[in-house]
């Protein structure tokens, strides 16, 4: 289960425990999250404008339809954006704008890289999302593969279950706990 590592990265962040998801790399978790939607939800998908191209693989694979933000039951965004390195267009607006039943992932793996600018969202709206971390770049790691996910503040406990459930048994090798533990360290 993770416990300690668990509870690490919770108190890193100053979220609940029960909110950490473990993944045994941004990609896994892309694909896992899709698969969910695409069984459970049978919606689309919303991609921003430039993105990582496993949100629009992940989505093919499990016949995901590309969706307006409005329609779709599952929305990726990136910030600061990959390639670019800006603020997502509209993405307080999207936070905003969610509805019951939609889900929005913010994949922050290069948050920790951002060298100029403030992140467009406040603390309340980060609450209300999905936020994905893979640090490894940040540690200058990128070949060593581990992540985790921060669910919403008021997650459905059910959804929250199935997301646990579709992981693979044991997602994380010492080398990425080793990884996650030095992110969460001081």
């Amino acid at each position: 289960q993770y416990t300690a590592l668990r509870a690490k990265l919770a108190a890193f962040h100053g979220v609940d425990g029960a909110r950490v998801v473990l993944a045994a790399s941004a990609s896994e978790f892309i694909f896992r999250t899709s698969a969910l939607h695409a069984l459970h939800r049978g919606q689309g998908v919303c991609l921003p404008p430039h993105h990582y191209g496993d949100y629009a693989q992940a989505a093919q694979a499990w016949g995901l339809p590309k969706a307006s933000a409005a329609d779709a039951a599952l929305l990726w965004a990136c910030e600061p954006s990959s390639p670019l390195g800006q603020q997502q267009v509209d993405l307080a607006a999207w936070v905003d704008g969610l509805r019951v039943g939609q889900q929005l992932v913010l994949d922050c793996a290069y948050a920790p890289l951002r060298l100029s600018g403030a992140p467009s969202l406040d603390a309340a709206q980060m609450d209300r999302l999905w936020q994905l971390y893979t640090p490894n770049k940040a540690l200058g790691l990128t070949g060593v593969r581990a992540a985790y996910a921060i669910a919403p503040r008021d997650a459905n406990a059910e959804l929250l279950a199935r997301v646990r459930l579709l992981a693979p048994s044991w997602p994380l090798g010492a080398h990425g706990v080793a990884l996650l533990q030095a992110w969460a360290r001081d």
